[in-house]
């Protein structure tokens, strides 16, 4: 409340100690820092991104909380063909080659 209504700027160690940052980097590696993290996301299967997005944010709204919401995005990971790949990839000791999103 006290940055919000006094309009001064939070020190990067407090909003890191406040959850509001996730990571904090010595000045100037920001940028290799985010992209860095951007490539580990991206590594990941499209369809899982979108539905781990989608779970967060039902869990985040306690109130707009929808069980049947949520089985049936969990259905979609596990009867995907990328779950197929991810385990067939693991056992072939390879990188896994994800099904792009369909529109």
């Amino acid at each position: 409340m006290e940055y919000s209504l006094t309009g001064r700027h939070m020190p990067s160690q407090i909003a890191h100690q406040w959850g509001l940052v996730n990571t904090l980097t010595p000045a100037g590696l920001a940028l290799d820092t985010a992209v860095e993290l951007a490539s580990e996301i991206a590594a990941n299967a499209p369809l899982s991104l979108v539905v781990t997005k989608e779970l967060v944010s039902l869990h985040a709204h306690p109130d707009d909380w929808d069980e049947a919401r949520q089985d049936e995005l969990l259905d979609q990971i596990v009867n995907s063909l990328d779950a197929r790949e991810g385990a067939v990839a693991f056992s072939e000791k390879r990188a896994p080659v994800w099904q792009p999103l369909t529109q």
